[in-house]
């Protein structure tokens, strides 16, 4: 039986400081969809700060998988050991 990868969620610090989980956490899984699904199923009170009604995510939070953005409803893989971060996007005038 394969080991499911664990990966490295950087989360933004205003969701940590309004949740009280921690600005990284550790969290199993093979594609971004099911790291997501587990760190919301460890942290659901994070789940509103990333994800809008509907279960998208939030138009203010980007997600990036090892550096590089990605789309979660694609379900990118994820390597064992990488890195997923959720940051909020930066917009202005």
């Amino acid at each position: 039986m394969a080991e499911v990868p664990v990966v490295t969620v950087t989360l933004p610090r205003l969701v940590c400081q309004a949740t009280g989980v921690p600005h990284h956490v550790e969290v199993a899984g093979g594609t971004t969809l099911e790291v997501l699904d587990a760190l919301l199923e460890r942290h659901p009170g994070v789940r509103p700060h990333l994800l809008d009604d509907a279960g998208g995510l939030r138009p203010n939070v980007l997600c990036a998988v090892d550096g590089r953005r990605t789309r979660l409803a694609e379900a990118a893989p994820v390597r064992p050991g990488g890195t997923m971060a959720f940051v909020p996007s930066v917009a202005g005038g």
